[in-house]
């Protein structure tokens, strides 16, 4: 019998041919299912995912745009279960804790970080950096990553444009933005592990009230066996960096969002495969309107039926010690824990990650837009693409929907 990995992997090779593409009815972009910003070239790619051999005849714009799911295990434990209807009517079925520690292994090497002894002006002065940290006024930084790994190509492209779109409508200044890729090993900044975690330290630190902080992961995504019970499917999202190494939620969650005080924002915008809850923030679950978090703001039943059924995977917990931070963190993902997240080709040949490219080009449309209405655009945008993934948004307190969207 094929394992579950190697079933999935046989069903990608069979049906995602080569460079296959879709293109909309009016031609202004196309998905190329297999260009998913997933780990596969790291760690197991996760086998509760959305897989998406899209034809080369697109279907009805209003119908269901995933051809199937993969639902995990069957009770026999042999072989895989599909939707076969194709309409996502029914949840994704719990995965066993054995079946998890058997296809999710956590690295060996998984990076211990205390952030209570960080020295985080060493590393600054490391990297030569010359912030304005006037004190008493609030400040403006952000870090940008861009990892192409050997299979993806439109993530320097998502770096330079946010980067363009954070100085020409929020004002940021060139110094203020610290911007990482994967292009030149030989580099200082070359983002591997430690150089991310550096980035993540200096991006967060000595946060006071009014500091306006955004990042950008633009990359591959994963998931791994959780440790610490706060992942209620089982599975930590985890980012993967240049030199293989990864970086847990749990880590992101400690050195980027717990230590926010009150009045200092973090914008987040994860643009890779398990994404859903790269952050940990605890507002992930349904709350009284007008108020909203992530389960609200999935696709509704004209593009994805059913996609409201599906449980959040976050319980807001870590070994029993409740997530909290004083801050205001959002987090915009690509797609769901389960899921993968996919990269298009716009006019004039360049590839762009779609949820990168649907948020920043629905901002440039109308810098004045709700939370609610931004995300409604990047729906509509990822309809229009046939992008098969469903974005999401989660934040550390309670969202009004019709809150005006800044950074």
């Amino acid at each position: 019998m094929l394992s579950l990995r190697n079933m999935v992997m046989k069903i990608l090779r069979t049906l995602c041919m080569p460079n296959l593409m879709v293109k909309p009815p009016n031609g202004e972009a196309a998905v190329l299912p297999t260009v998913r910003r997933d780990a596969e070239a790291n760690l197991a790619p996760p086998v509760a995912e959305m897989i998406s051999p899209l034809s080369s005849d697109p279907q009805p714009v209003e119908g269901d745009l995933i051809e199937f799911e993969v639902k995990g295990p069957s009770e026999d434990g042999d072989a895989e279960e599909y939707d076969k209807n194709d309409d996502l009517a029914v949840p994704l079925k719990p995965l066993s804790r054995e079946f998890i520690h058997q296809n999710f292994p956590v690295p060996s090497d998984i990076l211990e970080i205390d952030t209570s002894t960080f020295d985080t002006q060493a590393v600054i002065k490391k990297y030569g950096y010359k912030f304005d940290d006037t004190p008493n006024v609030p400040k403006r930084r952000a870090l940008l990553i861009g990892l192409k790994g050997t299979t993806l190509k439109g993530s320097y492209g998502d770096v330079d444009d946010m980067k363009a779109l954070l100085k020409d409508i929020y004002g940021f200044q060139d110094e203020e933005v610290m911007v990482l890729k994967d292009e030149n090993p030989g580099s200082i900044l070359y983002p591997t592990r430690q150089v991310v975690v550096d980035h993540l330290f200096i991006l967060a630190h000595s946060p006071r009230e009014g500091d306006r902080l955004f990042i950008l992961f633009a990359g591959h995504g994963a998931q791994i066996e959780d440790l610490d019970g706060d992942e209620a499917d089982g599975l930590d999202e985890v980012i993967c960096c240049a030199d293989g190494k990864i970086i847990v939620d749990d880590q992101l969650h400690d050195i980027i969002v717990k230590p926010l005080p009150k009045g200092c924002r973090l914008t987040a915008v994860f643009d890779c495969c398990s994404s859903e809850t790269g952050l940990d923030l605890v507002q992930a679950r349904p709350s009284a309107s007008p108020h909203l978090s992530a389960l609200d703001l999935q696709f509704n039943a004209t593009f994805a039926s059913g996609a409201l059924d599906l449980p959040h995977s976050f319980t807001s917990e870590s070994n029993g010690v409740p997530k909290h931070s004083d801050g205001e963190v959002v987090l915009w993902s690509a797609c769901l824990d389960n899921a993968d997240s996919h990269e298009i080709l716009i006019d004039g040949g360049k590839y762009k990650g779609a949820m990168s490219h649907a948020f920043v080009q629905s901002i440039r449309q109308s810098t004045r837009q709700s939370y609610g209405e931004l995300l409604e655009s990047i729906k509509q945008s990822f309809k229009r693409w046939h992008v098969p993934q469903v974005p999401q948004l989660t934040s550390s307190h309670k969202l009004d929907q019709n809150d005006l969207f800044t950074v």
